[in-house]
Order: structure tokens, then sequence, then C-alpha cells
């Protein structure tokens, strides 16, 4: 036992260093299985929505049951909402909008008046502390 305290108090750096190394993976261990555990559950939603998207809604083959509860003027069976995704953009009209931007960017002119910012960083960075 007392070689191994007299290596801890020779190598007390090394340990801390290798302490905090481990640390840090069995934090990023543990924050990638909770990215991972929260992207499943978005998956599996999404995943049900999907469903509900294509199903026909409730099945109307079922008899109507009159209960109780339910007021004379209240329907009996309601239809799901049909959810759809907006269609993909065609890939070239992306590029054409994409090029586009890049020649009105081009025609647009470059300010003639002040100095532009990046010469006002490099003033400052070339500028003596506390001026």
């Amino acid at each position: 036992m007392n070689e191994m305290t007299a290596w801890a108090q020779g190598n007390w750096y090394e340990l801390g260093n290798l302490l905090a190394q481990f640390s840090f993976l069995i934090a990023g261990v543990w924050f990638a299985l909770k990215i991972l555990k929260a992207a499943r559950s978005l998956q599996e939603q999404l995943g049900a929505i999907l469903k509900l998207s294509m199903s026909e809604g409730l099945k109307q083959n079922a008899p109507a049951r009159s209960s109780a509860y339910v007021l004379a003027e209240w329907p009996t069976a309601t239809e799901a909402a049909v959810i759809s995704l907006p269609e993909p953009e065609p890939r070239h009209k992306r590029l054409i909008r994409a090029w586009h931007s890049v020649i009105l960017w081009l025609k647009t002119p470059m300010g003639a008046g002040d100095h532009p910012h990046w010469r006002r960083v490099l003033h400052w960075l070339q500028s003596p502390a506390g001026s």
C-alpha cells in the first residue's frame, strides 16, 4: 500500500489528467446516449404521424352506436386529417436560384466610401494596447 501512495504522490498530475479524461469520456457517452434516445423517440413520433397521414381515416363501416352520453347533433365518427409533405423542389430550380443570387451579389457595387470594416479591425489590432 505504501508503494501505491508513493506512486500517486509522485504522479499526481498524470493521475488527475487521467481522471479528467475519463470523466469527459463518461460525460460524452452519456450525452450521446441522451441524443440517440431523443432521436429515436422523434423517429417513432414521425413514423406514427406518417402512418396516420397514409391511413384512410376511421372506418365508416362500423355501425353507429348511440349512447346516453352522446348528443344527437354530435358526429358519430370523425375522419383523421390527411397530412402530406410538400413536394421537394427540383434540383435544377435550386441551382438556378443559387446562381442568380451569386450574379446579383457580383453586380452590387463595392463600397468606395469610408474604410471597410476589415481595415478598421486591422488598425485596431496594430494599435498599442490602452490607446
